[in-house]
């Protein structure tokens, strides 16, 4: 038995009430119609990107640091399983090139993490099973050196950007932050044998201690809940720093930014465009930056998998932009509405409020004179 959504979708009625709740948020109004899908989502399970020192569990990661997980694997497999509920039906859950289109930052984890979702989101169907019994098809997942990828890259060459972060991270504020851990510091540089004088030194040994006790390895005796409270306040911190200022956040999250944008206007201005999903594998600080761009972050760590999707709808030759957040692989995502409009906001209007964090050319604000 199906059920025919407020976007014209048809739903199972097997499908978990909160899926079709989640496809009844937007309105109760079936004029809207989804024309176009722009998906940002965290790579699964990781490995620690680092060890320290002291670090008993230093050589218990086989797969290398950084590296994607096998829990990793099922969490990006079931966010594509979760996605064909909501989306699958834009692009009538076969491959097609010229309707999905799928990027990755050029790190391991993020491409596998592309592939994983997918192998979720598109099992062949009809001419496309190419093998009985076999629930998968190869899509393409498109990439480019991080160093120059301004989109969604974590390590993009700028120097400009260099330049201001390196003058915020000896700023007062900085400075005060670090004061107030400097106990924090010592204790730690005393327990793990690195040398700690920055939250983002301190958020590297938190990266480390949540991946040990994700794959339940015994954390050392020195850890406390005070101590990993603390030390989550530090990731925190280096979470928002990297785009704490409009001028950081032109350079990183604004490119991003530009590019949904351009995307939108592309298919509402490009008859021959039939794009309906992109597709953006990346990081929780690309989420991040994306997030602070648009100026809707809650100061948290975006989890494994948590998306941020951003979808185009039609009503009456009208367009508008829906903005949700799934921050919790466990539930549906919640809608997200930029200061000074509504959710949906009005295409003109969302176009305009984004506009200050839109570099107009990437490469001559992040190497032109500051």
């Amino acid at each position: 038995m199906l059920l025919l959504s407020s976007f014209g979708f048809r739903i199972s009625t097997s499908v978990p009430i909160l899926f079709v709740n989640f496809l009844l948020i937007l309105k109760a109004d079936d004029d809207f119609q989804v024309q176009l899908v722009q998906i940002l989502i965290r790579h699964g399970d990781r490995t620690p990107m680092r060890s320290f020192p002291t670090d008993q569990w230093k050589n218990a990661w086989p797969e290398g640091f950084g590296q994607l997980t096998k829990l990793g694997i099922q969490q990006a497999y079931s966010t594509g399983d979760y996605l064909r509920i909501l989306y699958g039906v834009l692009i009538n859950n076969t491959y097609n090139s010229e309707t999905l289109h799928v990027q990755s930052t050029d790190t391991n984890r993020a491409l596998m993490s592309a592939s994983a979702t997918l192998a979720g989101f598109l099992p062949p169907q009809g001419r496309q099973i190419w093998k009985k019994n076999l629930k998968w098809q190869p899509v393409p997942v498109h990439t480019m050196p991080e160093k120059h990828d301004y989109i969604l890259a974590i390590s993009q060459e700028c120097p400009n950007y260099n330049k201001i972060y390196h003058e915020l991270m000896k700023s007062p504020e900085t400075l005060d932050i670090n004061l107030k851990y400097k106990d924090l510091y010592k204790f730690l540089t005393d327990k793990t044998g690195m040398n700690v004088t920055h939250f983002n030194n301190a958020s590297d040994i938190y990266d480390t201690l949540m991946a040990e006790q994700t794959h339940n390895l015994t954390l050392p005796d020195w850890v406390n809940k005070t101590i990993l409270a603390d030390l989550k306040n530090t990731q925190i911190l280096y979470e928002i720093w990297p785009v704490k200022t409009l001028a950081l956040r032109r350079l990183y999250g604004g490119p991003l930014v530009g590019e949904i944008v351009k995307n939108m206007q592309t298919s509402i201005s490009d008859k021959t465009d039939q794009h309906k999903i992109y597709i953006f594998s990346a990081h929780d600080t690309t989420i991040t930056c994306l997030l602070s761009a648009l100026e809707v972050f809650d100061p948290q760590i975006p989890p494994y998998c948590s998306m941020v999707v951003v979808e185009l709808v039609e009503k009456q030759r009208s367009y508008f932009v829906n903005l949700l957040y799934r921050n919790d692989t466990h539930h549906v995502p919640y809608e997200l509405t930029l200061k000074g409009c509504s959710n949906p906001c009005p295409l003109d209007q969302f176009v305009t409020l984004t506009a200050s964090v839109i570099p107009k050319d990437i490469q001559s604000e992040c190497y032109g004179v500051v």
